[in-house]
């Protein structure tokens, strides 16, 4: 926070875009870059900037937008979830993150 007001000042997904256009032209690797206000957010966010996920490369998940952003997800997007468990929370009729938050 603050950053915004030193000189020069590019927000996170200009900056992520120019870091992996740059990386690219450098080393030909792509990369995936997630910004979020969290760790977990961001990454969660990270898979979602993939092309196997239909993204770009960069995904932005803005300050106050987490929420709507975790509850799109299937419980098998989070970390430590894996198939056998997700298989487990599915038989008891949770698939989503929807079906786990009371809202």
């Amino acid at each position: 926070t603050g950053t915004e007001r030193l000189p020069g000042f590019e927000d996170a997904g200009a900056f992520a875009r120019r870091l992996r256009a740059h990386v690219l032209d450098e080393t030909g690797m792509t990369l995936s870059i997630s910004v979020a206000p969290n760790v977990l957010v961001a990454k969660v966010a990270v898979d979602w900037a993939k092309p196997h996920k239909g993204g770009d490369g960069v995904i932005v998940v803005a300050p106050g937008a987490e929420a709507a952003f975790m509850l799109r997800l299937s419980l098998g997007d989070l970390p430590g979830i894996g198939p056998v468990f997700e298989e487990r929370l599915a038989r008891l009729g949770l698939r989503t993150v929807r079906d786990v938050v009371p809202l």
